[in-house]
């Protein structure tokens, strides 16, 4: 049957929306999304051990992809799989670009992390446009089955519902140390649990768990608390988290019909999504039957299990979609529910445009409102029903490239149904040409790669660029399954939830991307797009952009901080960065001020300020530092990886390999370097070590800086924010000049200050010492000889507050003076902070064999990267030349381009280049 479509010419740019069209009643609007930056981070990997380092390029944009002019700073965020910060640094965006890197240690356990960027203007938008990247950190040593600390694992059937899952736990194989009971964290399929075991007589923890037997998987984790460093809210844990599948071949399969609903006699495309039981995609073929069992129609997905099909739905009737296993166990999951009355959105597209086609039985003439929408910027056409029948033709040509959503609204203008769909331009992106200097390489020699640029109309660009060569075998297959500049700016930016392969729709190679991408948007895309409804007539942006570092607050009255200051306060501010500052301002009429620093590099930015009055005499003021808040943590849980699996088994042992090559350079050259003993993240000074020693290691340590940062307004002295910010870990007790502190769970707790213990007739000082004194609050809840400072405490060991048998506790406090309680001086009119400055910048270090004597081969070049440059530079002819030494690794090299204009051009390139053994 013949069609006939309307023809709508859209030119949906970001500074005007011209329209020419054959329908004169259009409407155009702005979402509030539109206004937002997309943040991007081009990672060295997605794989790291803990001895390698993470470099990252940031491009932080505004619409139509062009680096943001707004924002001048990027905070960007390591955080572990509990949610705590482990690293974080403030970047100086220069038109939208930075660079910098995460140094890994022994410190940072084992498992999946989550790295996030943010700029302070994207708070704006809630979590949509903060960047998120997983990565999968493990410890670069052999793995030992007989040391697995979870073992003979046994599934036992009790019904025919329910099965029996049991294990023994060896807790001691993950700390040695470790004694009393443990805790077991379950979870089943998404649910969680937690159990408490005591070990028997013979000193061994039995598990046991009852689940059902339509379970698809059991991950148990045991996480054994160490010393708890309160500092960025930090807890460390020795952890081992082991996963069970209890079916590998059931799937969760997942039905969307286009548009959004399954009508009544109307035949309809169904997208579908299949993932197995470690939540990938995965190949299905399959059947759709109805509920007497009758076959419908058959459905095969591609490699990353998506597909669709066809139906012609009834009402009444039930369909389901079935798979069976090679066992020749039926799996059967249902098909969305067929509604009575409702309307279909069907999409289709050729070379030159995307047609659309809306049908319904709810309304025969009637007119429509179709909207068009691309990064928030939308057009609403109105079209003539014909019997029930609305169609329309979109020229791709004038459309941007990217996702296009199209909404269908009634005359109500109530949403009907929506679909998102994919204009693909190839043609229009940059044209990078990479060539080597030579066709083949051996090892540690120098290789020169000239690079040029162009856009679609040949003309020679001078774009940001990015160069990242590493080594294919090793990790190259990592690099395929993350994103590139192209997938997030085009697609990932854009939609919800994880892409699997995104680069792989924008590889050419690939035959089938563009249907595999079309039903990537027909399934996930199933209402997900990132950018709202919004109107911005009721949008209000209360974030504004974050443009210099800066220092604000308020002041009041020292014994009475919500009381307005009247008179006027000179604030002198000193920052101890390079180079150093020196500010002044006075108090405006609201009692507050605000300082705007110089560009300063330093990771943690020591200030003074200092309070007079006009007269310039000293005074006491409370100085209240806003704070700022990050936002908050949204980690999407998965097995935290302990054994690494077949893609990167080669990346694992060859860190292996390299660290043991060094340790035998090492040792053959004389300079054996002992691994250093420490705490996670604790910095063993020797004042602390003299305490560990006598006593142990403390359980619980409270940094300077986490103390400042819970100080209120109201906050009088030490114990006043003990109280109110650290009541789980210290009991303060009494009233007045009669508090004491008490490590939780101690009948008495000695308070010991710089080394000196604190005599009992001193005790009540305690309550009022300034904070900002204090360097750090260690407590050890059962310390080694715990009445060794018995004499020195108390005059009159008869009239002791406890019992002989009673539980005892310490707690260590560190002054910046270093001269015990007596010794803590506080400044009239000072106050010390610290907040961020920029994170310094780091040069990537490669060795350089500019000649053959400067070539030990000795000593073992294993590096993974073989080069990283964030900002390459062109020359005076607008072309870009980088030269690195490759290492001792043989075979291809895989050389990653990503590059970005002013005007928000993009392009990537691959190419490899062969290393051959000297």
């Amino acid at each position: 049957m013949k069609r006939n479509y309307l023809l709508v010419s859209l030119l949906l740019f970001f500074v005007n929306f011209d329209l020419q069209s054959q329908e004169k009643n259009i409407i155009e609007s702005t979402s509030k999304e539109t206004f937002a930056e997309k943040i991007y981070l081009q990672l060295s990997s997605t794989v790291f051990t803990t001895n390698e380092t993470i470099w990252f390029k940031a491009i932080v944009t505004q619409m139509n992809n062009c680096p943001t002019e707004l924002s001048r700073i990027l905070h960007v965020e390591l955080i572990d799989f509990d949610k705590r910060i482990v690293e974080k640094k403030t970047l100086r965006l220069q038109k939208g670009i930075a660079n910098s890197f995460f140094h890994l240690s022994k410190k940072h356990v084992s498992g999946r992390y989550l790295i996030r960027a943010y700029t302070e203007w994207n708070k704006n938008f809630n979590q949509d446009f903060i960047f998120n990247q997983y990565l999968n950190l493990y410890t670069p040593k052999t793995i030992s089955k007989t040391n697995d600390p979870i073992k003979n694992i046994v599934l036992t059937e009790i019904n025919e519902n329910e099965l029996s899952l049991s294990s023994t736990i060896h807790p001691k194989l993950i700390d040695p140390k470790f004694r009393g009971k443990l805790k077991i964290f379950i979870d089943i399929d998404g649910k969680n649990d937690s159990i408490l075991l005591r070990k028997n007589k013979k000193g061994i923890y039995n598990f046991k768990y009852t689940l059902s037997k339509e379970s698809m998987q059991a991950k148990l984790k045991i996480a054994l608390e160490g010393i708890k460093l309160k500092n960025n809210k930090l807890g460390f844990v020795n952890s081992f988290t082991k996963t069970i599948i209890i079916d590998n071949e059931k799937l969760d399969l997942q039905f969307f019909p286009e548009g959004g609903h399954l009508i009544d006699g109307f035949l309809s495309i169904v997208g579908f999504k299949a993932l197995n039981y470690k939540g990938k995609g995965t190949n299905i073929t399959g059947t759709i039957v109805d509920e007497q069992g009758n076959k419908l129609t058959t459905f095969k997905s591609n490699h990353l299990g998506m597909g669709a099909f066809t139906i012609k739905g009834h009402l009444n009737k039930k369909y389901y979609g079935e798979i069976i296993n090679s066992h020749g166990i039926t799996y059967k999951y249902p098909l969305p529910p067929i509604i009575y009355t409702g309307y279909t959105l069907q999409v289709r597209q050729t070379n030159s445009h995307i047609y659309a086609k809306v049908k319904t039985h709810a309304t025969k003439n009637d007119s429509l409102l179709i909207k068009i929408t691309s990064r928030g910027k939308s057009n609403f056409i109105k079209v003539k029903q014909n019997n029930g029948l609305s169609t329309i033709a979109l020229e791709k040509n004038n459309l941007p490239e990217g996702i296009i959503k199209l909404s269908v609204f009634n005359k109500n203008l109530n949403i009907e149904c929506e679909r998102l769909v994919f204009n693909l331009k190839d043609n229009k992106r940059l044209n990078i040409n990479v060539t080597t200097d030579q066709k083949s390489y051996i090892q540690r020699g120098k290789t020169t790669l000239n690079i040029n640029i162009k856009n679609n109309n040949n003309l020679l660009l001078e774009p940001n660029i990015s160069i990242l060569v590493l080594n294919k075998k090793n990790i190259g297959d990592v690099y395929n399954s993350q994103q590139n500049i192209l997938s997030y700016f085009l697609l990932s930016s854009e939609l919800k939830g994880t892409i699997e392969t995104p680069k792989y729709y924008f590889d050419k190679k690939n035959k089938t991307r563009i249907q595999d991408l079309d039903v990537l948007l027909l399934t996930q895309g199933w209402r997900s797009y990132k950018f709202s409804n919004q109107s911005m007539e009721t949008s209000i942006f209360k974030t504004p952009p974050e443009t210099n570092l800066h220092v604000s607050g308020s002041i009041g009255e020292f014994f009475n901080t919500y009381k307005k200051k009247k008179k006027d306060v000179l604030l002198t501010m000193m920052s101890f960065g390079e180079p150093k500052g020196l500010y002044s301002k006075v108090m405006d009429s609201t009692g507050r001020f605000h300082f705007n620093l110089n560009d300063t590099f330093k990771n943690e930015l020591r200030i003074l300020i200092q309070t007079v009055d006009k007269k310039g005499k000293k005074k006491d003021y409370t100085i209240n530092l806003d704070k700022k808040t990050a936002p908050k943590i949204k980690y999407k849980k998965q097995n935290n990886i302990q054994l690494p699996d077949s893609l990167i088994a080669n990346y694992i042992e060859k860190q292996i390999e390299k660290k043991e090559a060094e340790k035998i350079f090492e040792t053959a050259n004389g300079s054996i370097k002992l691994d250093e003993v420490k705490l996670s993240g604790y910095l063993l000074t020797p004042e602390r070590e003299k305490m560990m020693d006598l006593h142990g290691a403390p359980d619980i340590v409270i940094e300077d800086k986490e103390l400042h940062k819970e100080v209120k307004s109201w906050s009088f002295g030490l114990f006043s924010v003990l109280r109110s910010s650290y009541h789980d870990d210290v009991d303060i007790e009494g009233y007045g000049d009669n508090l004491t502190a008490n490590a939780k769970g101690a009948k008495f707790t000695f308070i010991i200050i710089d080394g000196i213990p604190v005599k009992a007739e001193d005790y009540s000082l305690l309550a009022s010492l300034p904070t900002k004194e204090i360097k750090s609050i260690e407590i050890i809840k059962h310390p080694k000889n715990s009445r060794k400072y018995l004499t020195d405490v108390f005059e009159d060991l008869r009239q002791l507050p406890f019992a002989f048998h009673d539980i005892l506790s310490f707690i260590n406090i560190y002054t910046y003076s270093k001269k015990g309680l007596y010794g803590i001086q506080r400044s009239k009119g000072i106050y010390k902070g610290v907040i961020s400055g920029f994170s310094e910048p780091l040069d990537f270090y490669a060795p350089k064999y500019e000649t053959s004597s400067d070539i030990n081969w000795k000593q073992p070049d294993l590096r993974t990267v073989m080069h990283w440059n964030a900002d390459l530079k062109p020359d005076a002819q607008g072309n870009f030349e980088t030269t690195f030494y490759n290492s001792d690794d043989i075979g291809d090299m895989l050389v990653i381009i990503e590059t970005i204009t002013r005007d928000g051009k993009i392009g990537y390139k691959e190419i490899t280049y062969t290393v051959h053994k000297n």
